[in-house]
């Protein structure tokens, strides 16, 4: 049996996404602040280790924070497509059934005529 999945389900997906994107920029920003805060306190080694490693980390951060949007705006695609897909199928559908239902008219007037052909 083949598994179904709505255009909603997985826009819901896209935007728990969303959801960690903002999670993370929130932690890039409480980072960020700490990075500051502590190079006007902090003398020594842990300072400059975090002087020198912060950057880096950031960086990460922002490439992490990237690479959730371009998930995201892919999943966004692909909940678009199967939302047209959907309405593809349904419209294919409703034309067999429209074609199905013509044609069982054609064939209800081709037995009556016959009906009356043998009638006369």
């Amino acid at each position: 049996m083949p598994v179904s999945i709505s255009p909603s389900e997985i826009r819901r997906n896209a935007s728990r996404i969303s959801g960690l994107t903002g999670d993370v920029r929130q932690v890039q920003r409480e980072l960020g602040t700490q990075y500051r805060q502590v190079g006007e306190f902090w003398t020594g080694t842990a300072s400059k280790t975090l002087q020198s490693e912060y950057p880096g980390l950031d960086g990460e951060i922002k490439a992490l924070i990237r690479s959730l949007e371009r998930l995201e705006s892919g999943v966004e695609r692909v909940a678009s497509q199967v939302q047209r897909a959907e309405q593809e199928r349904a419209e294919k559908k409703r034309l067999a059934e429209k074609l199905a239902a013509e044609k069982r008219e054609r064939e209800r007037k081709e037995q009556e005529e016959r009906a009356r052909s043998r009638q006369r």
